[in-house]
């Protein structure tokens, strides 16, 4: 189930994503070793999603995102809350602030995953799921 985001943002938009350096983030993510690494990573993941919203909107800087996060998803599983601390959500949030259908029909059974574990609220499991 994990490896499905990858071939999921290669089919997205293909023009798009042969314009992104998918082998700077693998890098990236293969890079994080250090609690403090992890936490990093996170904040960058997060004043990305929250700054750019609203008129300031980036589709790349989203598919950057999306990218990002299921990268590392796809290598460490959900955030772990004591080493990110209460911004384990961001991954939630930079799936629910993509534009693609695709990534929610996708995505639905990880959202699922972490609502269970309680990563997800119930709040944001029902703006996730629908």
């Amino acid at each position: 189930m994990k490896k499905i985001f990858l071939l999921l943002f290669i089919t997205l938009n293909t023009n798009l994503f042969s314009q992104i350096d998918t082998t700077k983030f693998i890098g990236e993510v293969n890079s994080i070793v250090t609690n403090a690494d992890h936490e990093r990573f996170w904040n960058e993941i997060y004043f990305k999603d929250q700054t750019f919203r609203g008129r300031k909107s980036n589709d790349t800087i989203d598919i950057i995102n999306l990218i990002k996060s299921s990268l590392y998803f796809n290598k460490f599983g959900f955030p772990d809350k004591n080493i990110v601390g209460d911004k384990t959500y961001i991954i939630s949030s930079v799936w629910g602030n993509n534009k693609f259908p695709e990534v929610n029909k996708y995505t639905f059974p990880i959202i699922f995953e972490g609502y269970k574990l309680n990563i997800i609220d119930e709040k944001e499991y029902r703006y996730l799921s629908s």
